[in-house]
């Protein structure tokens, strides 16, 4: 594949889990020589690290809970500071404060929004890899707290 050059260096992908929010930003980093910086992958490598940060996030993530800024704030620096050729954030930022930190630390040039229906979405997950009650159960309300958060940032901003 042929790599296009684009003015558009600092990108972001919005969406609910099971969008294609990950397959996107790979496609586009592939195309433009973007580091892909997925949040949930992320926090998942320094968890496997077993470093002290990592053994944190564990228990917030063993049970299903959202990591708090204070730990993903400096994971999303440590890998936008190591992006000197531009990124695609995939699943960050979440919340005001994430998105105020985005505006404080480095310039984002475009927001992409992918929009999936939330039944659609379910089955995504589901039919692909989930299929105990309880981790259903557990997207599902990620998939709310995720259009909550996203309309609370957009009312933010307006």
């Amino acid at each position: 594949m042929t790599n296009f050059q684009t003015p558009h260096k600092h990108l972001i992908i919005l969406g609910p889990q099971a969008s294609g929010k990950g397959t996107q930003a790979e496609m586009l980093c592939q195309e433009f020589g973007l580091k892909h910086i997925s949040m949930g992958e992320k926090l998942r490598e320094e968890v496997a690290s077993g470093s002290k940060l990592g053994q944190t996030l564990r228990g917030f993530m063993d049970r299903g809970e959202l990591v708090p800024n204070e730990y993903t704030l400096k994971i999303a620096l440590r890998e936008i500071q190591s992006s000197p050729d531009g990124f695609v954030l995939d699943g960050f930022p979440r919340n005001d404060a994430q998105a105020k930190f985005l505006d404080d630390h480095t310039r984002i040039d475009k927001v992409i929004v992918l929009d999936l229906n939330d039944k659609v979405a379910i089955e995504r997950i589901t039919i692909t890899s989930y299929t105990i009650n309880q981790k259903k159960m557990v997207f599902a309300m990620r998939i709310i707290y995720h259009y909550i958060k996203e309309q609370m940032i957009l009312l933010s901003q307006s």
